[in-house]
């Protein structure tokens, strides 16, 4: 396990100095969140299922369900790993039911941070 880390990290900075673009994509709760690599692989780098701010997602949703911003799901890295990690596409759902529920009554968001490699 330590090795494959290793790997992926050596890696990453060598595509790094080569000029790879990381990408960004926020899905609100609900939605489906849809990656692609039109060439090379996806590999996940960060995701966190939750919310952290007061503006991303927020449309039609009560003040209520959108103060609390030190919500994070701890395993959003892994199940998206897991799901998305050496394919060209992956669709996850952004729901309780994928990720489990971090806070209650706080209307959350995914938010993922990703490479082609």
């Amino acid at each position: 396990m330590l090795v494959q880390k290793l790997i992926w990290i050596i890696l990453l900075l060598f595509l790094c100095r080569q000029g790879v673009e990381a990408k960004r994509a926020v899905v609100c709760e609900g939605g489906f969140m849809k990656l692609r690599c039109l060439s090379g692989v996806i590999k996940i780098n960060k995701a966190n299922y939750g919310r952290t701010d007061r503006t991303t997602c927020t449309r039609g949703i009560l003040d209520v369900h959108t103060s609390n911003m030190n919500c994070f799901q701890r395993s959003s890295l892994r199940i998206m790993s897991h799901r998305c990690d050496a394919r060209k596409r992956c669709s996850v759902h952004v729901a309780n039911t994928v990720f489990s529920d971090p806070c209650a009554w706080t209307y959350k968001y995914l938010d993922v941070d990703f490479i082609c490699v």
